[in-house]
């Protein structure tokens, strides 16, 4: 004869996994994965200074971006800033006066 569950209640004899808690082991896995990372990057980061290059007296100090070894200035323009300017011409004069101060560092994501 078949056993007969209440609804909701589960079988102590067999091992299911139900979607709720697959998803948590999923997110808990990758999570430990992702702060692995983070932590071996920033130690190898910290062993590591980055050199600082400043081409003058009234010039941006630059450092290297990433493992690209571009040198770019430490002080960025977000794209931001431009899409709230009051006209096309002052967002281009902004970054004209970024560039001729020496920022090579935009972002625009």
């Amino acid at each position: 004869m078949a056993e007969q569950h209440e609804p909701g209640e589960r079988s102590r004899s067999t091992l299911e996994i139900d979607r709720r808690h697959f998803i948590q082991a999923g997110l808990a896995f990758t999570g430990a994965l992702a702060a692995g990372s983070i932590f071996h990057s920033s130690d190898i980061s910290a062993a590591v200074p980055r050199e600082m290059t400043n081409t003058g007296p009234d010039q941006i100090p630059r450092r290297p971006l990433g493992k690209t070894g571009e040198q770019v200035s430490i002080i960025g323009l977000g794209g931001y800033h431009l899409g709230t300017m009051r006209s096309l011409d002052d967002a281009v004069r902004l970054v004209q006066e970024a560039v001729d101060a020496g920022v090579t560092f935009f972002d625009n994501a």
